[in-house]
């Protein structure tokens, strides 16, 4: 069992990683989205306005960038953030998932992951009266890279991204064939994620060509 250590201003609870449930229903299904994009910015000569430099402090720069369709990211502390995820739909069904996002820098790439114990399900109220919050495992991964040095024209950002929820689907829905809830739960996580991911990372270049102009020359 994760010790809880402290209780973040979001709300949600800093823990460590809860072990993955066990889900025995006659109806478990992986859905799965995926998305990838990545951004060019501008050339900038400054070794103080490198791409290195400015993802170091990557959860406050995230923290800075509007997500679309009512979603939205507040930085917690240095390596935290709290997520909103732009709502989604899977049949009569309603959720924004509300998570804490852990942030980590290495080198020449980012990763912004989270799991079970970060998560809190919002949404329609088959949530509480389906008890959902208890019937699923999370595993969000997101990486971003970058190429100060490119031969390109101009240096780039990279993003990756996947979601992973693994569900146990209670009834009626369970009475579904499983394919076709897997069909319906992808075609939603894969919409999201390819709206949320392009739109932020089209702010994301323009939130660092910013910061670099203002930067002080080395």
């Amino acid at each position: 069992m994760a010790v809880v250590v402290s209780q973040s201003q979001s709300g949600l609870a800093k823990a460590g990683p809860l072990p993955r449930k066990v889900l025995t229903g006659s109806c478990v299904v992986l859905l799965v989205g995926t998305a990838s994009t990545k951004r060019p910015v501008r050339r900038n000569g400054n070794p103080n306005a490198s791409l290195a430099k400015y993802m170091t402090h990557a959860a406050e720069n995230f923290a800075n960038i509007p997500i679309p369709l009512g979603g939205k990211l507040t930085r917690i502390d240095a390596t935290t953030m709290e997520m909103v995820v732009p709502r989604f739909e899977l049949f009569d069904v309603w959720m924004q998932p509300r998570a804490q996002t852990h942030v980590a820098v290495y080198g020449d790439y980012a990763e912004v992951t989270s799991g079970n114990g970060d998560c809190v399900l919002e949404g329609s109220h088959h949530i509480q009266s389906l008890k959902l919050q208890e019937l699923y495992n999370l595993d969000v991964r997101i990486t971003f890279k970058w190429d100060d040095v490119a031969k390109a024209p101009n240096p780039q950002i990279f993003a990756k991204g996947k979601i992973e929820v693994e569900v146990d689907i209670p009834l009626p829905f369970a009475i579904m064939p499983a394919p076709i809830i897997k069909a319906g739960g992808d075609l939603a996580m894969n919409t999201v994620l390819n709206v949320m991911m392009p739109s932020f990372m089209d702010k994301l270049a323009s939130d660092y060509n910013e910061w670099a102009v203002k930067q002080p020359v080395a």
